[in-house]
């Protein structure tokens, strides 16, 4: 029924299209000025009734899954084969038992509530329009945006209900059913200082880049020999933004590293005004590299910056963080060698899933089975929810019932991980278990994914690093290439 449904809803707005322009029923043309607004709109209502319709028809088939293998779901491991016993010599032993079928069913039925709790965001219609257009709708467009939204909530969800928490409405507190909503209503898309990270405000969003600023401090801090405060962590924050100059123009697509900036920023602007975020950072590893000491900086665990007391020690702050680590792995297509490095890092107890995609388009992925990875799908258009008439009942509407699965080889090569650390020592265990995996197979450090370094982005910043930055600005001031264009650098292609 959904998927006719679906296919009639196509039908009529084809219909719609391609008699849209000719008056009826005594209505009155409308000028000619308004008519590429009403081209852009029904392109968008074409959009989203295509994307439904191909989202719907995707969903006629249930995914499968191996009964003799593990299932991954961000760092949490639910095995699907029961462990064989040592008095298990029969014949029959290889064959499924009562008991075996018992086993598998009990983890996938816990794998699937733990999937069914992911907050889902998915392309809105219907809400006010965006700054400085006649849009209304983020079809087409704001996928990568919609899977920032999910990697930034699943981590709000892991900071203030735990990463056992799951969605059963019908056994939560009060307390934790508040928690839950209010996260919600964060990222519903309208104006609203009750929603810091709707779509309005991600949109907004101004970065520039203090290159400047960069060079003088860089100059100044060589000359000083110093890295006292307040210039050196005004340096560390320069330089996270170096070479970024955007501006976030409704409309316009962006690539995983854009939108972990923007979510970066969204984040900042939220704080003061949602008191629930103010001890959670958000830090982006800088040509792919995540720097010890200025994440110790960052979340102020001065107390701990010293290798002789990393067991030890205590912090001075109760600030969490989200990492960020934007990579590419490879040109045109995913580098295979990478396949085991991305799969590792979704057991990482701090993983909070991959911002990434297959080539057009933008996924959330989360767990994975073998060479399958889970994800969830943005590119499915809901109406938008307004905060002042929110209810309970929409809940269900940001949460996906059903997994879906791709190829890891059909992955995007440009893709951003995330790690969450509630505290200094949950990050010594990520840099510690990390370290492990961001090598591929028998490379050694010849090609890592990444890299986690001891000190700061300043003790490696040198004449090169500006000499690149003086390329960047260039660059940044360059016209902008055409939409259609795919950016080596992290850029997808627009669906």
């Amino acid at each position: 029924m959904a998927f006719k449904s679906s296919f009639d809803e196509l039908i009529k707005d084809i219909k719609s299209i391609s008699f849209s322009n000719n008056p009826s029923n005594g209505e009155t043309a409308q000028p000619a000025s308004s008519k590429p607004d009403n081209g852009v709109n029904m392109k968008s209502k074409f959009l989203e009734t295509w994307n439904n319709f191909r989202y719907v028809k995707n969903m006629r088939s249930d995914p499968s899954f191996k009964k003799d293998s593990p299932l991954w779901l961000l760092g949490k491991c639910y095995h699907l084969k029961k462990p064989s016993l040592s008095s298990d010599t029969s014949e029959n032993a290889g064959e499924p038992t009562q008991n075996n079928l018992t086993v598998i069913l009990i983890h996938l039925k816990l794998f699937l509530v733990d999937f069914h709790s992911k907050l889902w965001f998915t392309y809105r219609k219907g809400f006010p329009t965006l700054n400085d257009t006649n849009l209304t709708s983020d079809t087409g467009w704001g996928c990568m945006l919609r899977t920032a939204q999910m990697m930034i909530a699943q981590s709000f969800i892991v900071h203030l209900l735990g990463r056992n928490w799951r969605w059963t409405p019908s056994r939560l507190s009060m307390e934790q059913s508040d928690i839950h909503r209010n996260i919600i209503t964060w990222f519903l898309d309208e104006q609203n200082i009750r929603c810091p990270f709707s779509l309005h405000q991600l949109t907004e969003i101004e970065c520039i880049a203090l290159h400047l600023g960069i060079l003088v401090c860089y100059l100044i801090a060589v000359l000083l020999h110093s890295k006292n405060a307040p210039l050196h962590l005004f340096l560390i924050k320069s330089l996270q933004t170096t070479g970024l100059s955007y501006r976030c123009k409704p409309g316009n697509w962006y690539g995983p590293n854009t939108a972990a900036y923007i979510m970066q920023d969204a984040l900042e602007c939220a704080k003061g005004k949602t008191e629930l975020l103010n001890n959670i950072m958000v830090y982006i590893a800088q040509d792919s590299t995540v720097y010890i000491d200025d994440v110790i900086e960052m979340c102020e665990w001065k107390n701990t910056a010293s290798d002789a007391d990393l067991k030890t020690s205590t912090t001075s702050s109760n600030r969490s963080v989200i990492v960020l680590i934007p990579v590419r792995l490879g040109e045109a297509t995913l580098n295979p060698i990478y396949i085991p490095c991305i799969q590792s890092m979704l057991t990482l107890d701090q993983s909070v899933g991959i911002m990434g995609g297959k080539p057009k388009h933008s996924l959330y992925f989360i767990g994975f089975q073998d060479e399958y990875l889970f994800y969830l799908d943005p590119h499915y258009c809901q109406q938008a929810d307004h905060p002042a008439a929110f209810k309970n009942d929409l809940l269900q509407n940001y949460h996906c019932n059903s997994p879906r699965k791709t190829n890891i080889s059909k992955m995007d090569p440009s893709c951003c991980l995330g790690f969450y650390c509630r505290d200094y020592k949950d990050f010594q265990s990520f840099v510690c278990e990390a370290n492990k995996f961001l090598s591929p197979p028998k490379q050694k450090m010849s090609y890592p994914l990444c890299l986690i370094m001891k000190g700061s982005a300043l003790d490696h910043f040198s004449l090169a690093s500006t000499k690149s930055l003086l390329t960047n600005i260039y660059k940044s001031k360059s016209p902008k290439p055409d939409r259609k264009f795919r950016s080596m650098e992290e850029e997808f292609e627009l669906l």
